[in-house]
This record gives structure tokens, C-alpha cells and sequence, in this order.
């Protein structure tokens, strides 16, 4: 049995197996994908995944908030101990994801790793046999330059990439990020060929020597639940725009410093 929720152009399908499926314009962004976390709840700790459960709740709403006016669907999965909340929002331009875990006996949990979106099925976004993604680094240490990759095996970008078609100087791209950086260091993982993708993750808790981190793991988000960053993701005719429209959310969610003198010097 499935469900699904549709606002506009974009549409979540939602199956009993735990994978949720998010299309645009009738076709398949991300295929079958699923939510994980890890978690200590005291002395204990576990992992969650919504890969091969059915889910204990769902429910839908229309919503209007900072991003816009659409279609929210909220899909539970417990493991008996911990529970996994999917949070998949639906506007005209962009869909947004994230990923809340919670102890089920009420107690404080705490989490280093959540991903709320997680794909290991083919995918194929836009059609274009020269496919690249972006990379972003974390920072500018290092000479570290923003830079287009293949994927064919995976690559890891900090905090937001756009897959495009390379074969075109405009061409269309699909846009994934997170929009939330006030607790976590996020990454997009990528693998595919040159036409599909086949593995996508957006992971909040990505530590590397790239990240400043060294072998270090993300240090703990606690509460009496925690929250992955939002995710962001949509399919645009020119990637640079869909990289403006990113950058535009996260001006919504933590707006610019105002500065009314001349350019800093340093």
C-alpha cells in the first residue's frame, strides 16, 4: 500500500516499507529513500532506520511558514526503543526534509549522525549523459576551490552540490542542501554514473580532515529529541539558479548581518 502527498509539481510517495519515494513533474528525483540515525538514551546506545519498517504514524497537513504555502506529510517508525520521524514539506519550487529522533520513554537522547535522506536505488533526476556534481568545500584552508567531480565512485561535498548536465553551459540541475547550520556539519554524498545517480545521502554529523575534524567524530546534539538540519532539494532548467534559490532559503533561516559602512579591509 502506498501514499501519496502532491503540492504542485512535486509529489512524496510513501510506501509500507519504509522508503518514501519524491518525484517532480511525474518523474523520480530520489528513489526509495529512507531516514537513519544513531542515538544514546543513558547507558545505551542504538541506531534507527526507516529502511524495512512500517510506519507507526502518518499524517498530512497544508502548511504556510517562512517558506511558502504547501503539503507536509509527517511519517513515524519506531524500533521499540527509539522513534524516527520523516518531516517531507512540499512548496512550488523545492521540497525540505528532515529527520527528528526521539526515546520513546520520554528521556533525554542524544545523536551525532542522522540523515534524513538516504538513497541507495537508481535515481535519474534529468536526462543527460554527461552528469557532474559540485563540489563545495567546507572552507577556503588548503587552497580548497569549489570544483565539478565525476562520481562514479563517491564523493562527499560539504553542505550543499548541485548535479548537473556538463555537456550544457546552462543546463538543468538538480540542487540538494542543508539549510540549518547552527549544530551540525553537513554533507552530500554522491555516487552514480555518468547518467544515474545511485547513491545519495544527506548526512547531518560529517567530520573529515576536510571539515577541520581530523579523525574526530561530530560531537552530540542531545534533547528530548533531535533534529537533523533541513534539506532542501529541486530540479531547475539552470543550476545556478537552483544554487541562487539555496541560497536564498538559508538567507530566510538565518538572515544577512547588516552593514551600512564601506567594505571591511583586512
Amino acid at each position: 500500500m502506498q501514499l501519496q502527498q502532491t503540492y504542485g509539481k512535486w509529489s512524496a510517495t510513501v510506501s509500507d516499507d519504509g522508503y518514501t519515494t519524491m518525484s517532480f513533474n511525474g518523474t523520480a528525483m530520489l528513489s526509495s529513500t529512507y531516514a537513519t540515525a544513531n542515538y544514546t538514551i543513558g547507558t545505551s546506545s542504538g541506531s534507527i532506520s526507516t529502511k524495512g519498517i512500517k510506519h507507526s504514524s502518518l499524517s498530512q497537513a497544508n502548511i504556510t511558514d517562512e517558506f511558502g504555502s504547501g503539503k507536509r506529510v509527517t511519517i513515524a517508525y519506531t524500533n521499540g526503543t527509539a522513534t524516527l520521524t520523516r518531516i517531507i514539506s512540499l512548496y512550488d519550487n523545492y521540497a525540505i526534509a528532515q529527520a527528528v529522533v526521539s526515546a520513546n520513554n520520554g528521556a533525554v537522547i542524544q545523536s551525532n549522525n542522522i540523515s534524513p535522506i538516504f538513497t541507495e536505488s537508481q535515481s535519474t533526476p534529468f536526462s543527460s549523459s554527461n552528469k557532474k556534481m559540485i563540489f563545495v568545500p567546507y572552507d577556503n584552508d588548503d587552497y580548497t576551490e569549489f570544483a565539478p567531480q565525476t562520481f562514479s565512485t563517491e564523493r562527499t561535498s560539504h553542505e550543499v552540490t548541485a548535479i548537473f548536465d556538463a555537456g550544457s553551459a546552462i543546463g538543468y540541475g538538480f540542487v540538494v542542501g542543508s539549510i540549518d547550520h547552527d549544530k551540525w556539519k553537513s554533507a552530500i554524498r554522491v555516487q552514480g554514473t555518468t547518467s544515474n545517480i545511485n547513491k545519495l545521502q544527506c548526512l547531518s554529523g560529517y567530520t573529515a580532515m576536510t571539515t577541520r575534524d581530523g579523525s574526530n567524530p561530530h560531537g552530540y546534539v542531545k534533547g528530548t529529541k533531535v533534529e537533523s538540519a533541513r534539506y532542501m532539494m529541486g530540479l531547475f532548467s539552470d543550476w545556478r539558479q537552483g544554487m541562487n534559490t539555496f541560497a536564498d532559503l538559508n538567507v530566510i533561516v538565518a538572515p544577512r548581518a547588516q552593514w551600512a559602512n564601506g567594505n571591511p579591509m583586512g
